[in-house]
C-alpha cells in the first residue's frame, strides 16, 4: 500500500524540474554541504540516458497513469536498496514522500520500486524525484546504507538518530536520484492531449522521429502493444519495453501506461512483463478519467495458438469490462475512449469490413450498445480509420507499421466541447483527422470561390448553369472539378473530347463539362447548391467528381487535413445524390500527383487525401478511380508529355483521362448513342 507525507522544504537543492534535469544523480554529504555528480544522462542519444546498465538506477523511473488519481513511479537498481518518491506542485516550496509498504515494513530492501502517488491536483503539474540508497550492509534489525557511518547494532540511539536523519538527507548516505515532471492530466484550460504509439518492435529509433510530432502539453504517452517483437531475456523487456515509457515520459513531460500486443504474450518472459511497469490494480487492463473523457485499456495481447491459455484470463477481464461499461464514472463520461492493441476489425481491397478472429473479438464485440466515441488500436501496420460498421458501431483508429516509413502517431485532443483524433505519419503529415462531434471547416462550408462578384468565377459558374439548362438532352455524364478537367475545353486539347464525347458526329456519348478552373471543394459544393444541377433537370447517368488539389496546395495541412478534404469531397456527394434524386453514379477520382513526383510534398500529401476519398466509395453508387499512377516515369517523376506543366493535362494527358472515363461508361453499361457509328469502346485514333 503505499504512503503519502507532508514533509517540509526540502533541504539539498533540487536540479529545475520543468527541464527534466538529472537522469542519474549522485548526492553525498550534508545538507549545509552537498556533493552532487552527474554522469553524462545524456550520452549519444536522449534515449539512452533512460537505461545505464552500469549504474545503479539503471532503468530511469516512469510515472504510470494507473488510477483517476494514482500516478505509480517504476524503477529499476542494480543492487538491493530503498526506494521512495518525492513530489510537489508548488515548485518544491512544501515537499510530499510517497513510499511503499508491504507487511507493515516499508521499501527498504528491494531491487524494483513501484511507489503510489495519489492525492494530487490534477489541474496542476506533478514534480517528482524518485530516490534509492544502496544496502552496504545488512545488521540485525537495520540496514547500513553505503556512505552511512558504521554503528554496531547495539548501538541503538545511534541508529535511531541516523534513521531520522536519513528523512531529511543529513545521513551522509548517496543518494541515487532520478528527477520527472508529469504535464497536468485535467488542465485548468479543460482541454486534455493524449499520444498514443505502435508496433515499434524493437525500433528505438522509432520514437526519436515520432516524439518530436508529437505537439504541445501531452498530459499522457501510450505505448499501445507490439513494442518488442520475441523477448530472449528479462532485459530485452528492459530494454525495449521499460526504458522507452521512461523515454517518452522525459521527453514529453508526462505520465504514460502500456498495453499489451500479441507478441508481448508469445515470448518466454511474457510474465515478468507487468512487473516491470505500473499496473492497474495488478492488471494489464483498467480504466482512468481524463478530462471530460474515460479511457478504457484492454488487454487484447492474445495471439495464435494461445486460445486455451487465454481463455480464463478473457473471461476475467470482460466481468471487468462488464462492470466498467456499467459505472458510474463511464456513464457520465462525455466521451468514451477505448485503447486496444488488435482491432476487432480490417478494410479489404473491397473496402468491405472483416472481422479479425482473435480471441479478443468478442472483448471489442461486447463494446457494442456501450456508447463507445472511439477506439484506438494498431496490429496492422499501417495507419487507417474505419467508420462504424456491421461489426462494431464506433469508428476504429489504428496505428502505423514498425521502422521509419510506415511509422505514425496519434494524437488524441478532449475537452468539453469536442473529441479530436489525429493520426501523424513520419514526416508531421496529419494523414487523419476525425472530431466528435465533426469539424465544420472552409472544406465542408459552402462558399463562392471569389466574394467580389466581378471575379471571372461568377461568369464561369453563369455559364456552367447555362450549359445544363440549355443542353439538348440528359447528358450521359458530367465532369465536376477544378482546372484539372476544365482546360479540357482549351482547342489544344479538345480532340479526344470532340471524338468521343461531343455528342455529335461519332462521337459516342454525351458529356458536359461543368468544372471551373481554380474550384476547391467549398465552392463547387456552393455550386452544386446554387444551380448548377438541380432535380429539375434529367440526371446524368455518371459525374466524375476530381477535386481537391487547390485545397491541398493552397491551405497549411494545420488547417486542412487529408480527412478534412476529403470531408468536402463528402459533401459534394451527398449534393449530388440529392440533386439527382440518387439516380446517377458518381466517380470519384483521386487527386492527381503535381510538382516534381512521387516524392513531392504535394504529391505526398494528395497521396494521404486519396486514402481518404478512397473510403467513400460504397461499391454500389459511389466508387473510387486511381489513375494517378498512369501519369509518372520510370522512379517517379512526372511525365510531362502527359502533365506538361507538373499539375495540367496536356492533349495526350487528356487521352488517358478519356480512355478511362470509356472504359468506367462501359463498366456502368452506359449505352452508346444510337446514331454514332463504331464501338464506343473502341479508340479511333
Amino acid at each position: 500500500m503505499g504512503k503519502t507525507k507532508k514533509l517540509g522544504k526540502i533541504l539539498v537543492p533540487l536540479a529545475a524540474v520543468a527541464v527534466f534535469a538529472a537522469e542519474v544523480v549522485f548526492a553525498q554529504g550534508s545538507a549545509d554541504n552537498p556533493r552532487v555528480i552527474d554522469d553524462d544522462p545524456w550520452r549519444t542519444e536522449a534515449w539512452q540516458g533512460c537505461y545505464r546498465p552500469a549504474e545503479f538506477i539503471w532503468v530511469r523511473p516512469h510515472a504510470a497513469y494507473v488510477g483517476s488519481n494514482l500516478l505509480q513511479v517504476v524503477w529499476l537498481t542494480k543492487d538491493y536498496g530503498s526506494g521512495w518518491v518525492d513530489w510537489s506542485q508548488d515548485g518544491w516550496a512544501t515537499t510530499n514522500r510517497a513510499w511503499t509498504a508491504k507487511y507493515g515494513v516499508r521499501d527498504y530492501c528491494e531491487l524494483l520500486h513501484k511507489i503510489d502517488v495519489t492525492g494530487f491536483d490534477l489541474s496542476k503539474p506533478v514534480a517528482w524525484r524518485a530516490v534509492s540508497m544502496k544496502i552496504e550492509k545488512t545488521a540485525t534489525g537495520f540496514n547500513q546504507y553505503e556512505g552511512e557511518p558504521y554503528f554496531e547494532w547495539t548501538q541503538r540511539r545511534a541508529w535511531s538518530d541516523l534513521a531520522r536523519k536519513r528523512q531529511t538527507y543529513e545521513s551522509g548516505a548517496v543518494l541515487y536520484t532520478a528527477e520527472g515532471v508529469a504535464n497536468p492530466l485535467i488542465p485548468a484550460k479543460g482541454k486534455a492531449s493524449f499520444v498514443v504509439l505502435n508496433d515499434v518492435h524493437h525500433g528505438l529509433h522509432t520514437y526519436t522521429n515520432l516524439v518530436r510530432h508529437a505537439g504541445q502539453d501531452v498530459a499522457l504517452a501510450i505505448l499501445n502493444g507490439d513494442i518488442i517483437d520475441h523477448s530472449r531475456s528479462q532485459e530485452d523487456i528492459v530494454k525495449y519495453v521499460s526504458s522507452p515509457l521512461s523515454y517518452l515520459g522525459r521527453e514529453l513531460h508526462c505520465a504514460v501506461r502500456y498495453v499489451r500486443g500479441n507478441h508481448e504474450i508469445s515470448h518466454a518472459w511474457a510474465r515478468r512483463l507487468g512487473d516491470l511497469m505500473g499496473l492497474q490494480d495488478g492488471q494489464l487492463y483498467g480504466a482512468v478519467d481524463f478530462g471530460p473523457a474515460r479511457i478504457a485499456f484492454l488487454d487484447t495481447g492474445s495471439g495464435d495458438g494461445l486460445e486455451e491459455d487465454i481463455a480464463g484470463y478473457l473471461a476475467e477481464e470482460r466481468k471487468w469490462l462488464e462492470r466498467e461499461t456499467s459505472s458510474d464514472e463511464w456513464k457520465r463520461a462525455k466521451y468514451r475512449i477505448v485503447v486496444g492493441h488488435i482491432p476487432p476489425c480490417w478494410r479489404n481491397r473491397e473496402n468491405k469490413f472483416v472481422e479479425i478472429k482473435m480471441p479478443s473479438l468478442d472483448l471489442c464485440k461486447d463494446l457494442n450498445g456501450k456508447g463507445v466515441t472511439a477506439m484506438i488500436a494498431a496490429h496492422q501496420h499501417y495507419a487507417t480509420w474505419m467508420p462504424p460498421n456491421d461489426i462494431v458501431d464506433f469508428p476504429v483508429f489504428a496505428g502505423g507499421a514498425p521502422g521509419t516509413k510506415g511509422s505514425a502517431i496519434i494524437r488524441g485532443d478532449v475537452d468539453g466541447d469536442s473529441l479530436r483524433i489525429r493520426i501523424i505519419d513520419h514526416n508531421g503529415v496529419v494523414i487523419h483527422d476525425w472530431s466528435s462531434p465533426p469539424r465544420q471547416t472552409a472544406a465542408t462550408t459552402p462558399a463562392p470561390l471569389n466574394a467580389d462578384p466581378k471575379h471571372y468565377w461568377w461568369d464561369a459558374h453563369r455559364y456552367r448553369v447555362n450549359q445544363v439548362k440549355t443542353a439538348p438532352r440528359a447528358p450521359d455524364f458530367v465532369l465536376l472539378g477544378d482546372s484539372i478537367f476544365h482546360y479540357w475545353d482549351n482547342k489544344e486539347n479538345q480532340p479526344s473530347w470532340q471524338k468521343f464525347f461531343s455528342g455529335v458526329g461519332d462521337a459516342p456519348y454525351f458529356g458536359l463539362n461543368l468544372a471551373i478552373e481554380g474550384d476547391r471543394t467549398e465552392s463547387l459544393l456552393w455550386r452544386l447548391q446554387n444551380g448548377l444541377l438541380t432535380t429539375n433537370d434529367p440526371p446524368p447517368k455518371v459525374a466524375f467528381v476530381l477535386i481537391g488539389t487547390n485545397n491541398t496546395a493552397n491551405r497549411k495541412i494545420e488547417n486542412e487535413s487529408p480527412d478534412d478534404t476529403a470531408a468536402g469531397v463528402a459533401a459534394i456527394v451527398g449534393q449530388i445524390k440529392a440533386a439527382t434524386r440518387g439516380q446517377t453514379k458518381i466517380v470519384i477520382y483521386g487527386l492527381l500527383p503535381r510538382g516534381k513526383g512521387s516524392s513531392d510534398p504535394l504529391t505526398v500529401r494528395n497521396t494521404y487525401a486519396n486514402r481518404s476519398l478512397s473510403r467513400l466509395a460504397d461499391g454500389e453508387t459511389v466508387f473510387y478511380r486511381s489513375i494517378g499512377g498512369k501519369f509518372y516515369e520510370k522512379g517517379g517523376t512526372i511525365n510531362r508529355e502527359l502533365l506538361p506543366d507538373g499539375l495540367h493535362a496536356g492533349a495526350k494527358g487528356f487521352d488517358v483521362i478519356a480512355e478511362d472515363i470509356l472504359a468506367t461508361l462501359k463498366k456502368f453499361k452506359v449505352a452508346p448513342r444510337e446514331d454514332a457509328e463504331g464501338d464506343a469502346g473502341a479508340d479511333k485514333r
